[in-house]
């Protein structure tokens, strides 16, 4: 079979076109080639595009353990909750959900005018169930189950289950290719697939790998009678948006970095924060309905509200304590009568389950963990219950030893490979690091990687998930500087564990949190925390260029002006006059 016969017969194209050229091979030339051009008629007496792609036996892989890639889109009424019932089918049909990629919303591809799309890739396993039968659960939860009603081809769905890979086999039927026949032209696919598959995973027809053929489609021209962009953006869902998900902030473009920083505003409610203490405990509730929207006209995106002063050797209350602080706040600030204030965005800043539960019951937003899970596991649990977005803050130890749990040593666990992984440049490696350097950097994201397989197997999915290194937690000053000096490799760190398990953080939001801290007043012999605004702006313009999602900070006034600036200069986001 000739390939203009397949391409055109198996894909429904007209005419094809191909040209390859060797740039500079001859002086004063744009190069020499070769071109052809095909039409689908000239094939018309020619025996049937029968494809002769090797591919396996359906019965022959029917039988054991399989694990398989499925893409989901959706661009039609609730989405979220398309996708949420749909993993859930999943797991009702004995489908394990073994891992998800981050949430992205993509332009339209081929039928453009429709809504955008809500995109994710997730890695499954079962057993006994061959190609067909997967396809066949598929189909049911997209027509049966979610009602999907399909108009035309590429059109508007509010769901859409595809097959990409099959473990690692050839298959082809008419009803069902595998790997999928146009993964490879499409970047919502393609990008979140390579956050589930390592970088040495062979395509089964190109033998190139899939990362190799994200960074070709990556570093391609986009063809906009296709598509208008490529460009994907992530999404953190949060519950109070999820009809209207414009109004969502938490979007983040995670290859180009064109979005705003965002600031998320520190609220204590304690008598002994290291540097607020006291000014929002045992007030009013018009003074915190005052200091919140004071923060939001400032600046703020979010209100972090604590009720556990984590600075090192301090002693923790008691659980009701903590809640008999926040929950109140929680409270004024859903119930004001100011709009920007009740819509605003609320994450609690604790490590405990209940409280956690107990803030998110009365409309907090998102959960501040500082613990990453390590002094409460059960909070996993809560977070995923809640499909809440998550902030977990790299630490060692407790409070009382913390601070003497600073030394970071190289990975010595054969279970564990790791990488550095840039979508655009898979060829990308760490230079002129020294030891120091590379294990805290490592170390640190190790630590993250093994508690959010913890996070996983509880139900929590990756899109929950944003990290914070923990700048003041169990590092010394030396650390807190290479943290944010080196910020933007949290982004490109990926681990295999045991052979199996693979995690990227590409597709992670990250969150920077240098205000106010000691180290700081070290530096510039500013014993005060709160005369450290000028030094934290430094930190925090660090941050920006080290292309930081967002920020959390004490004075937000002042560190608004620094994020425009930043933004400015290293996201070209401004006002243009």
């Amino acid at each position: 079979m000739k390939i203009g016969q397949l391409i055109t017969g198996k894909h429904d194209i007209d005419s094809i076109g191909v040209k390859v050229t060797k740039p500079n091979s001859i002086p004063f030339t744009d190069g020499v080639g070769v071109s052809s051009n095909m039409i689908k008629d000239s094939f018309k007496d020619l025996q049937s595009t029968e494809s002769n792609i090797p591919t396996s036996d359906e019965e022959s892989t029917k039988n054991g353990n399989h694990i398989a890639y499925i893409a989901f889109g959706s661009n039609q009424g609730n989405q979220m909750k398309n996708i949420r019932e749909a993993l859930n089918y999943l797991e009702e049909a004995k489908i394990k959900i073994v891992s998800t990629s981050s949430l992205y919303i993509s332009k339209p591809m081929y039928y453009k005018d429709q809504p955008d799309f809500f995109n994710e890739v997730i890695q499954v396993s079962f057993d006994d169930l061959s190609p067909v039968d997967l396809m066949k659960i598929c189909k049911e939860i997209e027509y049966e189950r979610i009602n999907r009603v399909k108009k035309i081809n590429n059109g508007p769905r509010s769901i859409d289950l595809d097959i990409l890979l099959y473990d690692d086999i050839i298959f082809n039927r008419d009803e069902l290719v595998i790997p999928h026949k146009s993964m490879l032209e499409r970047s919502f696919v393609l990008q979140p697939l390579c956050e589930l598959i390592s970088p040495d995973v062979l395509h089964p027809v190109t033998a190139e790998t899939f990362h190799e053929h994200l960074a070709q489609l990556l570093n391609s021209q986009p063809n906009e009678t296709l598509q208008d962009s490529s460009d994907l953006l992530q999404i953190i869902p949060v519950s109070r948006f999820e009809l209207n998900h414009e109004k969502n902030p938490l979007k983040f473009d995670q290859l180009k970095y064109k979005h705003p920083t965002l600031i998320i505003g520190v609220m204590n409610i304690t008598p002994d924060s290291f540097s607020d203490g006291g000014d929002n405990y045992n007030v009013s509730a018009d003074v915190i309905e005052s200091t919140a929207l004071r923060l939001l006209d400032e600046g703020a995106t979010i209100l972090d509200i604590g009720g556990v002063s984590t600075r090192p050797g301090s002693v923790a209350p008691s659980e009701d304590e903590e809640l008999q602080r926040v929950l109140p706040v929680v409270e004024i600030i859903q119930q004001s009568k100011n709009e920007k204030l009740s819509t605003c965005l609320i994450s609690i800043d604790t490590y405990r389950a209940n409280v956690a539960e107990e803030c998110l019951k009365e409309g907090a937003d998102i959960i501040n963990d500082i613990s990453m899970g390590l002094y409460e596991p059960e909070i996993f649990h809560v977070i995923a219950k809640y499909e809440c977005p998550y902030i977990m803050n790299h630490t060692r130890g407790t409070t009382q030893t913390m601070s003497s749990l600073n030394n970071y040593e190289s990975n010595d666990n054969e279970d564990i490979v790791e990488y550095m992984i840039d979508p655009v440049n898979p060829s990308f490696n760490v230079k002129n690091w020294n030891s120091q350097v590379a294990n805290l950097i490592n170390g640190i994201s190790r630590e993250f990687g093994l508690q959010i397989f913890k996070a996983f197997k509880s139900g929590v999915r990756k899109w929950q998930i944003i990290i914070d290194p923990g700048v003041g937690f169990a590092k010394k000053l030396s650390e807190n500087l290479i943290v944010i000096k080196h910020a933007s490799y949290f982004k490109k760190y990926s681990m295999m564990v045991n052979g199996h398990s693979y995690l990227t953080f590409n597709g992670l939001a990250t969150l920077l949190g240098p205000s106010r801290k000691k180290f700081l007043g070290t530096l510039c012999n500013e014993p005060v925390a709160r005369e450290r605004v000028i030094s934290t702006g430094a930190t925090i313009m660090a941050c920006i260029q080290q292309n930081t999602d967002i920020v959390r900070v004490h004075d937000v006034k002042e560190i608004n002006k620094v994020v425009k600036v930043g933004d400015a200069l290293y996201k070209n986001i401004y006002e243009r006059q």
